[in-house]
Parts: C-alpha cells; structure tokens; sequence
C-alpha cells in the first residue's frame, strides 16, 4: 500500500514539474553562458515575499558548484524551476542595519550541460557586491527600465547607452 502511494505521489510530482519552465536567459551556451540575461517577473514566484540568506552562504557559491550543494546552501528556488531546469532564480532580502528598509533584489544562477552552476547575476546589480558575479551580457531583458531609474538616481551613465559606467565606481 505504501509503496503504491510513493509511485502516485511521485507520478504526480513529476506531472506537475513536468509543466514547469527550465530556461527563461535567452541562448544559454552548453558552458552555462546566456546571450541574455532575463530575469523572470516577481509576481511569478510562488515566493513572491523572497528569503533572508545567510550571507555566508551566498559568498560560498561559485562556479562548478552542484546543485545539491546550492540547494543546502540557499534553499528551494523561488520560481517554478524543476530540477532539471538551466537556471533558478530566487528573491532575497537584504537589511544593511536595523534601521534601514528592506532591500529585494533578484538573483539568478545558470547551470551548464553537465548541471555545474556557471554564471550568476543579480538585478540590480549592485545587490551582488561581496558576492560572486559573472560578466554580464549586454543587457538583462526587461529590466532595462530598472537599471535606468537607478542610473538617473546615483547620476552615473555610460555616454553611450545610458547604463551604469563601472569603471567610475571601482576608482
């Protein structure tokens, strides 16, 4: 009996998992690296408040890192990513002092052929500071209009596309 319940409730899980998405970065390579950078839309996570992570744990991740190991690290995606999926994404929060708001930033990991994490990206970007991130493609679809709004906020713009001139803040 309890064998025939394990295969139903698996039977199910895998229907259900089957549904969902595994990629949403357009043109991942087989070494985990996108063309673009998409990052899903909030109000799609079946977490849609985030996750406070140990910020220990997040310094630990890095490249060539298994999935099972991110899992233990940082928890259950926040989006309906399977398994199997390219890429997770979840939604943290940060609180820098007690008495500064929450800040929510969006954190992306994209795995390679062999499901070793390869790439990873946060929107916006200045939440990854003290946390490894690759190289970022070009843009990060949808998210333009985002990455704008704090360009005009901290005056800081590259002459030619209006995105954020990096070098200026490394000095």
């Amino acid at each position: 009996m309890k064998l025939l319940q394990f295969g139903i409730g698996t039977a199910v899980l895998l229907l259900f998992l089957s549904g969902c998405t595994s990629t949403v970065s357009k043109n991942i390579s087989d070494q985990g690296v996108p063309e673009q950078v998409v990052f899903p839309d909030k109000s799609d996570a079946w977490n849609r408040k985030g996750s406070f992570p140990v910020e220990a744990n997040l310094q630990s991740i890095g490249p060539g890192m298994e999935k099972r190991t991110i899992y233990q690290l940082i928890g259950v995606p926040h989006f309906s990513e399977r398994f199997g999926a390219r890429e997770w994404d979840y939604i943290f929060n940060f609180r820098d002092d007690k008495y500064q708001p929450v800040r929510q930033c969006q954190y992306k990991i994209i795995f390679d052929t062999d499901r070793l994490a390869q790439s990873f990206y946060w929107l916006p970007t200045e939440c990854g500071q003290g946390f490894f991130q690759s190289d970022t493609p070009d843009d990060y679809e949808n998210d333009e209009e985002k990455e704008k709004a704090l360009d005009d906020k901290s005056g800081k713009k590259d002459d030619k596309s209006g995105k954020k001139d990096d070098k200026s803040e490394k000095s």
